[in-house]
């Protein structure tokens, strides 16, 4: 199984890694988003058209196939079905197949519904909720179900509630890391990504908790934070007065070079994305104008001993390739983030 080509356009070190993603994609186990068939069925397709190759794309719908046909009760983004589906609908929005999403995913869909209903009830895991926004955001735009609307919000709702009883109990316990690896800064980081690209835009309430914590040195501002809430913002005056008071200083402080790769791909991605580029207001134009001035970026060919033998769409060699081709393209116009 080789894909090396002389007439390709994408260089000959890239070519070698897409061969090692054949040759290793159909001894995966899992079917998922993270760690299996799916997350490498969109890598291939957008190699396939970046590259206009016949053979990718056959390799694409033959790991689609694969994915899809797999029976298993895992409703996680992850790893299980709501990865499955969210990967489905990335490939339909993009117009890389033509299908009924309903026709071939419903009965695995109902299970995903299920599944969240019993989270709501149950789960307090921040990072397990925040993750099922992104489906329920691409079946959302995929069917124009207002259920979904109201399901994302109530989870919502839950990791604000859970994200203020985190916060509280740091404050209480007296836990502070000079080191923003926390948990805490974690799961800050990731939810408002999510809310980002999904459009669950925040209350009040929450900024003011939020804003209290930075400012304690409980939640460290970093870029990420910064650019999404620069987005999430809307009319809060308070997130206005934090950010503009502290711009330069914020910004002259970041520390790009302690950014993980998959923080880098993050970056580049959001600087990149069409939605964004709309929001005209000063602060956010200044931001992004900044941050491409002082973002390196990211050179796959650099690093092939740490990618080629981590085939981890989550953070390894799939996330890296799917990254190459969007850092390639000019602009980007799709609705749903593969970046999750």
């Amino acid at each position: 199984m080789k894909y090396s080509n002389p007439l390709s356009s994408i260089p000959q070190p890239i070519q070698g890694y897409i061969d090692y993603l054949l040759l290793n994609v159909y001894s995966l186990s899992s079917s998922g988003l993270y760690e299996g068939k799916m997350g490498f069925a969109i890598v291939l397709f957008e190699l396939s058209r970046f590259d206009n190759n016949e053979y990718l794309e056959e390799q694409a719908y033959e790991v689609l196939k694969e994915a899809l046909v797999s029976k298993q009760e895992d409703c996680s983004l992850d790893h299980g079905l709501a990865g499955i589906g969210y990967g489905l609908l990335y490939l339909i929005q993009n117009k890389f197949i033509e299908a009924d999403f309903k026709e071939l995913f419903e009965e695995q869909h109902l299970q995903v519904i299920k599944h969240i209903k019993v989270l709501l009830e149950q789960s307090i895991n921040v990072i397990e909720l925040t993750s099922l926004l992104n489906y329920l955001y691409a079946y959302q735009l995929y069917s124009k179900d207002t259920d979904m609307k109201v399901l994302a919000g109530l989870i919502k709702s839950k990791v604000v509630r859970l994200l203020a009883e985190t916060y509280n109990k740091s404050v209480e316990d007296g836990i502070y890391s000079e080191v923003p690896t926390s948990l805490v800064q974690y799961q800050t980081q990731y939810f408002l990504k999510t809310c980002c690209y999904t459009e669950q835009y925040l209350d009040e309430e929450f900024f003011d908790v939020l804003l209290k914590f930075i400012e304690a040195k409980y939640v460290v501002v970093s870029p990420l934070i910064l650019a999404y809430l620069s987005v999430l913002k809307r009319e809060n005056q308070n997130i206005l007065t934090f950010i503009e008071k502290g711009y330069d200083s914020v910004l002259s402080s970041l520390k790009f070079n302690f950014l993980s790769s998959n923080e880098y791909i993050d970056l580049h991605y959001f600087l990149k994305h069409t939605s964004f580029n709309k929001v005209e207001c000063s602060l956010s134009l200044n931001l992004r104008d900044k941050f491409r001035q002082v973002l390196p970026s990211i050179d796959i060919k650099s690093y092939p001993l740490v990618l080629k033998h981590n085939i981890s769409f989550a953070s390894g060699l799939p996330r890296h390739l799917l990254h190459y081709v969007y850092q390639e393209s000019k602009v980007i116009n799709s609705l749903i983030n593969p970046f999750i």
